[in-house]
């Protein structure tokens, strides 16, 4: 089966260890998209982009992307967004939540026009109930030492 597994990262407007999910409310900002083209499970190619723009210091705490990594590395959103485009080509894609979500709204953000057609992104999140799974999620900091991070992922 050919398909594509997609998961972004980007930042809300007061996130923080306490801040909880993002809602469709806030104003969310992509910094990372990546994904892996696969066929019958193979990885055929595999794309990971950084977006140009600021990232606030709980972003690079919690993800190691630094501002240093953006400036360097970082593409303009218009950019970013093509070339996923591109790289889906007919191809169904996998996302866990949101994310389609996430890049509508940044493309709406920036008067860019997203092509990919809506009807080839599953979200896999609603699938887990079906196999007594919680898609839904927590994390609580543990520890931090010597630029490791400890995270307790529990699910709800």
């Amino acid at each position: 089966m050919r398909r594509i597994f997609l998961d972004m990262e980007y930042w809300f407007s007061g996130m923080s260890s306490t801040s909880g999910r993002p809602t469709s409310n806030d104003d969310r900002h992509i910094v990372q998209i990546a994904a892996i083209k696969t066929d019958d499970d193979n990885e055929l190619d595999h794309m990971d982009i950084l977006v140009a723009g600021a990232v606030p210091s709980f972003f690079t705490e919690l993800t190691g992307i630094t501002q240093h990594d953006i400036d360097a590395m970082g593409i303009p959103i218009d950019t970013a967004v093509q070339q996923l485009t591109d790289f889906c080509e007919d191809y169904t894609v996998w996302i866990f939540d949101k994310d389609l979500e996430v890049i509508q709204q940044n493309c709406a953000a920036h008067g860019i026009e997203f092509e990919i057609i809506h009807n080839k992104f599953i979200r896999v999140k609603p699938l887990l109930g079906k196999y007594g799974v919680s898609g839904d999620y927590c994390m609580q900091r543990e520890s931090v030492s010597d630029n490791w991070r400890q995270y307790d992922w529990t699910c709800a």
